[in-house]
């Protein structure tokens, strides 16, 4: 009987703590008819222009709305890299820059086989008496 007397009184006490608390929460904010709203408060500021970073973790596989396949016509190093991720690209400009080694020893190989094929043979003297 004496720990129910206690039970008890703990449940009023905290039964009274509350219903003071939540009718000083409905005190402070002003009674309004529903006749009466007055008007809505309104905060106004300048637009301006943020950059909103929204995180999101997961777990499973996303997809892009858009994407965009780089190939290149032929095989080589890359030297540089003209964009970073997220950049916007203007048409024609130039993103990747491949190292032109292979390239120059292919052009000079072209260039010297143009030249032999454009170049008369030369016949020896010994070669005509045969």
């Amino acid at each position: 009987m004496k720990y129910f007397l206690v039970f008890l009184a703990v449940v009023l006490a905290g039964g009274g703590y509350w219903y003071v608390v939540s009718n000083e929460a409905t005190q402070e904010q002003p009674a309004q008819s529903s006749g009466d709203k007055g008007p809505a408060l309104v905060v106004a500021m300048p637009v301006q222009r943020r950059k909103i970073t929204d995180t999101i973790e997961a777990i499973g596989t996303a997809q892009a709305n858009e994407s965009v396949t780089l190939t290149a016509k032929v095989t080589d190093i890359v030297s540089s890299v003209n964009f970073e991720d997220g950049d916007y690209v203007e048409k024609g400009k130039v993103l990747i820059v491949q190292a032109s080694d292979e390239q120059a020893a292919l052009l000079a190989e072209a260039r010297a086989n143009l030249e032999d094929a454009n170049t008369p043979p030369k016949y020896s003297a010994d070669s005509s008496s045969s």
